[in-house]
């Protein structure tokens, strides 16, 4: 991708999301900052009801949906609803509850149920108050890459972990992820980013048992726990972003390195 296509794309994606942001702020003038942050609160709070029947793989999950209300909140707090960067926050919360459709399903029992048909209304509710049609789109990979780093560093930072697993991060994961990142600065959330998710997966799946062993008096237990949900996410997100390319390309051909992301 060109200089001229890299700006291009980036100054359309913050007009389209500024304009959308004054459309939205005109048509909900009667809700306040107050309102909006309540709604996140009551929000927040039916995904943390799902934590009481959830395995500890899918606790991870639970905070990736957390962690990103937590951030919608923030935003209004301190910027405002018709803020620019509100409206990109809302709109990657947006798409992370899209992209954990098929996790909700996976938990869904009749205990559960009730929490999940709240939660996808007051996500319809948030969908239609700011604006927004259904086919939302936006740019995560990168994001998303930046917080399993992030949180990969930190667990590696003075933690008490088995030998074997510290030399794993240090070796392979470390290099895998700190390459799909630049990639995906590069190039956004293209096929070529999702390729990658498949492969990191499986990496850090074939170390499930050894982080699982970890402790929950470790200091790193939670942070291993959000990061294992980042990577279930990762992988939710790659596979819908694959799955539109093949909807796309019904003959099934190989993809270009244009199609990909790649020039």
């Amino acid at each position: 991708m060109s200089q001229f296509e890299t700006f291009f794309k980036f100054s359309f994606n913050f007009l389209f999301i500024f304009f959308m942001g004054t459309a939205s702020q005109a048509q909900n003038s009667a809700e306040t900052v107050e309102d909006a942050k309540q709604a996140l609160e009551d929000l927040k709070a039916n995904v943390n009801g799902l934590k009481y029947f959830a395995e500890r793989i899918d606790l991870g999950r639970i905070m990736v949906l957390e962690r990103r209300i937590d951030a919608t909140h923030a935003s209004v707090a301190s910027k405002g609803l018709g803020n620019w960067e509100t409206m990109k926050s809302y709109q990657e919360l947006v798409l992370a509850f899209r992209y954990s459709e098929q996790f909700m399903e996976s938990i869904s029992t009749e205990m559960s149920s009730g929490y999940i048909a709240e939660i996808k209304k007051m996500n319809d509710a948030m969908i239609k108050s700011r604006g927004f049609d259904k086919n939302v789109t936006g740019s995560l990979v990168a994001n998303i890459l930046k917080q399993i780093k992030n949180l990969a560093d930190q667990i590696q930072s003075g933690r008490d972990l088995d030998s074997n697993l510290e030399a794993w991060f240090r070796k392979d994961f470390n290099t895998a992820i700190g390459n799909a990142l630049a990639a995906a600065q590069t190039h956004g959330d293209v096929p070529s980013s999702y390729f990658r998710a498949n492969d990191i997966y499986k990496m850090v799946a074939s170390q499930y048992d050894r982080l699982y062993k970890i402790n929950t008096k470790n200091p790193a237990y939670n942070m291993v726990t959000e990061l294992m949900g980042l990577l279930e996410f990762y992988q939710a997100m790659a596979t819908s972003g694959l799955n539109a390319a093949q909807i796309s390309n019904p003959a099934g051909q190989a993809p270009t390195k244009s199609e990909l992301g790649m020039e």
